[in-house]
């Protein structure tokens, strides 16, 4: 039996020429949900900035993978959040930075 879907957003869920999923896609979300299935998406965005995607339907967003993982919710429950450490800042910039 399934229990989880995960997906991503663009040009997955949400089609190239769309800026939010159809009413035919959060229709099959919610049969899943309904069926039992853990559904929501997977995105480098922030979970303020997947609300629309989803016609602001809460329920299909309640549990997400957001922040590029570093944020992840369970039931609208926040259970994970990291931070990206002082050296891992130096790092990224020194990456950035370089000619």
């Amino acid at each position: 039996m399934i229990e989880l879907v995960v997906t991503d957003l663009d040009d997955t869920l949400v089609a190239r020429n769309k800026l939010i999923a159809s009413k035919r896609c959060l229709h099959s979300i919610h049969q899943m949900l309904n069926a039992g299935v853990v559904c929501g998406p997977a995105t480098g965005r922030d979970i303020s900035h997947v609300g629309y995607l989803y016609r602001f339907d809460k329920a299909c967003y309640q549990t997400a993978i957001v922040a590029n993982g570093m944020r992840v919710y369970y039931n609208g429950e926040g259970v994970l959040t990291k931070e990206l450490d002082r050296e891992g800042m130096r790092k990224a910039d020194d990456v950035v930075s370089q000619d």
